[in-house]
């Protein structure tokens, strides 16, 4: 596997080598369908907890860490996606503690290097140990069709992906904020509830370590982060950062890859979330048992979720799962072919023809607006307080 042009991770054959044996074409996942053997998709639940330790610090409500931690008190060893913040890359790393669970928590939209850990699941899974696989769909699929054949203890979950995104445009956003606010980005976080909610979608969060040694904390929405703007906010629909084939991906099959999928419940029917309106900003998951192993991984989380089952068309999946192409937008090319030739900010406004920075300002002075006049109606019209 080697890096294009754009930073994405891509096979590479060394020609002078080839023998043309073909085990290349058998171990990739397009050529070696490795969706799950089912005739319809499993059933579909909405989970949440009001458990703090695992939501708080989670990009939704924490099912994945709670299924992580319930593998390694088993002595298992879980396979989840690691920010590496010296070089600003993801990678699937092993893990066997507890203390080690915070390492694989919360999401990462940036490419992963799953790749590299596959031999150590093989190996793993030879010796008889348990082993949970998190990732994308690809990437679970592409690991099954490594592994050439089924494994009683392992487990997989994939998530509902919208798509990946090159590190290169991760450490733009980094040295963006460092030049902007003027110190060193640290504990970088793609999803957050620290500030918002869970229900205002996106948030970015990062330590910023000033030249005094002060460290103070920032959370912006997506909408202003120049990067998160491009993947998911741009206003128009469009992507303007993602991966190419991610645009046309092959694996948003209905049948699915993991043992469980797992996503934010967004777009569910009000009359389904009724039953969650005390702790709904808590986060609340859409999880879809497709296997026994799904079923058991549900089982082991039991005591830790309040559970509601919702009939699949109830669900966003079907638009989700749709395997028809996304419009590529002209402004993908603009934004890839001019990384490091201009300042990022500026680059990110061309091609999305705004002025993030601008936006932000005014929707803070608005939003200071709305809530002086909330407080001023409280105080006038608050209980036991007319005046």
């Amino acid at each position: 596997m080697a890096e294009d042009a754009e930073g994405f991770l891509v096979p590479v054959v060394e020609e002078e080598k080839c023998v043309s044996c073909g085990e290349c074409e058998s171990a990739c996942p397009v050529f070696n369908e490795q969706s799950n053997k089912v005739d319809a998709q499993g059933r579909c639940l909405l989970v949440t907890t009001k458990l703090e330790r695992y939501y708080k610090k989670s990009a939704t409500m924490g099912l994945c860490t709670m299924a992580a931690e319930k593998v390694i008190e088993e002595k298992g060893v879980v396979f989840g996606v690691w920010l590496d913040e010296s070089e600003w890359k993801a990678k699937h790393v092993c893990i066997s503690t507890l203390s080690d669970l915070d390492k694989i928590r919360n999401s990462k939209y940036i490419q992963s290097d799953a790749p590299s850990c596959l031999e150590e699941v093989k190996s793993l899974l030879v010796a008889g140990k348990t082993v949970l696989f998190i990732g994308t769909p690809c990437q679970v699929a592409g690991l099954k069709a490594f592994l050439g054949k089924p494994y009683d203890s392992l487990y997989t979950i994939d998530l509902i992906c919208h798509g990946v995104y090159s590190h290169k445009l991760l450490r733009e956003e980094v040295q963006y904020w460092e030049k902007k606010l003027e110190g060193k980005v640290g504990n970088f976080k793609f999803r957050s509830k620290e500030v918002y909610p869970w229900s205002d979608g996106g948030i970015i969060n990062f330590d910023l370590t000033r030249k005094n040694s002060e460290i103070c904390h920032v959370e912006r929405h997506g909408e202003y982060s120049p990067t998160y703007r491009c993947y998911a906010y741009s206003g128009d629909g469009m992507n303007y950062n993602l991966r190419e084939c991610c645009y046309n991906c092959a694996f948003r099959s209905p049948a699915r890859y993991g043992d469980l999928t797992v996503g934010d419940a967004w777009l569910i029917d009000d009359k389904y979330l009724n039953w969650n309106q005390t702790n709904c900003n808590n986060g609340v998951s859409l999880a879809i048992v497709n296997t026994d192993h799904g079923t058991e991984i549900m089982e082991k989380v039991s005591e830790l979720v309040r559970v509601k089952e919702i009939p699949q068309e109830a669900t966003f999946v079907q638009p989700a799962l749709l395997s028809s192409a996304r419009t590529i937008p002209a402004g993908r090319k603009m934004l890839y072919d001019n990384l490091g030739k201009e300042e990022y900010g500026s680059l990110v406004n061309r091609v999305l023809q705004v002025d993030i920075e601008k936006l932000y300002v005014r929707d803070r002075r608005l939003q200071k607006k709305k809530a002086l006049k909330k407080k001023i109606k409280g105080i006038l019209y608050g209980k036991g307080n007319r005046h």
